[in-house]
């Protein structure tokens, strides 16, 4: 009864204007959900077994939804479906010191606003419920305590799902792993655990499979029927071979690539004229892309040229443990491959620059009260970026490169790239270091 007091209480702050943002779903304009709960084969994303016992799925793809930290307390959802079934519902929460509430209502009339506020509806709990086309369904997300920093919400039938993300814009930083940990991370809908059909979920197979650029391996090419391309990558700048993974398209046969992490590349392909795509990419270095006509053993001399003074690279893959200078152990691959590029143009000076999200002032995180130093960082957003690029700057140093060739400096949110961001993804790309060439030696 107050939690129903209480979403009644907040629905009317929501409604006369107090924190509220025109985007934000509330009770008056829900976000919408339309949820089948029929097999469709046409329209499927997912098969699962083989054969008349195969049945078929559909997934739809994530929506994200972002708000700011004033917006309204409850987040609503209005669910309809095409059929009587059981539907299951799931939150997860981005940050673990927040707290939710979920409730639904099952509602037949026409103002659901005002029937909640009189309360002629009443709310009712469970992850499953069962559902009838003759209702609407409205599912409210309160949140209770904590920052608020937003929650992911999937509605299933046995047929198909539903993903919502809603996510506040200042928990930038506190969220940004769990977010694409949730969106890169494999669907496997929740029904299939609980199907009492004999299926096979081993046999579960995608409609749509992703295009990567990967080299086709052959180990059985014959010696006696094939051509060598050998390869040697080299600063175009310092001359000297460069270490450097390769990709290789052969447009009209499959083939074997060997990369030599010292000296290049080597393949072998059947011996006929091949069409040869090369791409080269190297962090601190030109894309390299051409084509070639391949006719008997080749061999082939790539020249990537180096980033020049004034010009930089930005990195988003060097990580900080939240409002904090602390690296996270990920970021050493890109570290290192910094460190490599610095080690190949030892002839040049850079500046290591820190970049956030605005320059806003920064608290302690709780969640590392009981650690001491660097992870209880308070102070602004200039600081931060300060710490987190002299950060960097030492572990390069550690690990072999002249303290001479290097400067760190903090811009805060001086230089966004967004300026303004409306979401999470542009408030992503203003957290960021940047390497930048500022001095060449001949």
């Amino acid at each position: 009864m107050k939690s129903f007091l209480l979403i009644t209480f907040l629905l009317i702050v929501g409604m006369f204007g107090l924190h509220a943002q025109e985007e934000l779903p509330d009770c008056t304009n829900p976000q919408e959900v339309k949820l089948s709960v029929y097999e469709n084969k046409e329209n499927a994303d997912i098969k699962i077994g083989d054969g008349p016992d195969a049945f078929y799925l559909m997934e739809d793809s994530l929506e994200t939804i972002y708000y700011q930290e004033d917006d309204s307390y409850t987040f609503w959802y209005k669910l309809t479906v095409d059929g009587p079934e059981d539907i299951m519902y799931t939150l997860r929460k981005f940050d673990r010191d927040d707290e939710y509430e979920v409730m639904y209502y099952e509602y037949k009339g026409r103002n659901f606003c005002n029937d909640l506020m009189k309360q002629k509806v009443k709310p009712k709990s469970g992850s499953v419920f069962k559902v009838h086309p003759d209702f609407s369904y409205y599912i409210s997300v309160l949140h209770i305590s904590g920052k608020g920093c937003g929650h992911q919400m999937e509605f299933s039938s046995i047929f198909h799902t539903k993903h919502y993300s809603a996510i506040q814009n200042t928990c930038v930083e506190e969220i940004a792993e769990e977010i694409q940990k949730y969106e890169l991370s494999p669907i496997v809908p929740k029904w299939v655990n609980s199907l009492t059909w004999n299926k096979n979920q081993s046999n579960i197979t995608l409609k749509h499979t992703p295009n990567k650029l990967q080299p086709i391996k052959n180990d059985a090419i014959s010696e006696q029927t094939s051509i060598t391309i050998l390869g040697s990558i080299i600063n175009a700048k310092t001359k000297l071979p460069i270490a450097v993974d390769v990709q290789f398209v052969l447009f009209d046969s499959s083939f074997s690539l060997l990369n030599h992490p010292e000296h290049g590349f080597s393949i072998t392909a059947q011996n006929q004229e091949h069409k040869v795509m090369v791409k080269v990419d190297k962090l601190g270095y030109k894309s390299y892309q051409e084509n070639f006509i391949i006719k008997h053993d080749t061999n082939l001399i790539l020249l990537l040229n180096p980033i020049a003074v004034g010009e930089k690279i930005v990195s988003h893959n060097i990580y900080f443990q939240p409002n904090t200078p602390v690296l996270k152990d990920k970021s050493k691959a890109e570290l290192e491959k910094i460190k490599q590029f610095l080690k190949e143009n030892n002839n040049i000076t850079i500046e290591i620059q820190g970049h956030t999200n605005g320059n806003r002032r920064i608290k302690k995180d709780r969640r590392f009260a009981h650690l001491d130093g660097e992870w209880n960082f308070s102070g602004t957003a200039k600081e931060l970026s300060q710490l987190r690029a002299e950060k960097v700057k030492n572990y390069l140093e550690e690990n072999g490169i002249n303290p001479n060739q290097m400067t760190a400096k903090g811009y805060g949110g001086d230089k966004m790239i967004v300026e303004h961001p409306k979401n999470m993804k542009e408030a992503m790309k203003n957290i960021r270091v940047e390497i930048v060439v500022i001095e060449q030696l001949k």
